[in-house]
């Protein structure tokens, strides 16, 4: 199940750069990381750690609370997150 979580913050992350129209060679480059790395991250091929996702964040000039939010509804979309109402 973590390799689906690693997915869809990876379509997040890819969703959030194309709409500020940057490609994923911009962004490694501002992070000071590979194009390679960027796109391993956009597949869901490596987790994304917190303090990365703050420096994504900045290097797409998108708030980490706007991303944050995004990437928590997409998994409950999908059912990759437990009912906190729910109990055991």
């Amino acid at each position: 199940m973590d390799i689906e979580r690693n997915r869809v913050v990876g379509e997040v992350l890819a969703c959030v750069r194309r709409e500020h129209e940057l490609t994923q060679a911009d962004v490694a480059e501002s992070m000071g990381l590979t194009q390679s790395t960027v796109s391993k991250t956009e597949k869901g091929q490596r987790q994304l750690t917190l303090h990365e996702s703050f420096l994504f964040c900045a290097a797409m000039g998108e708030e980490p609370g706007t991303f944050v939010d995004r990437v928590y509804i997409r998994l409950s979309e999908k059912g990759l997150i437990p009912d906190a109402k729910k109990k055991p």
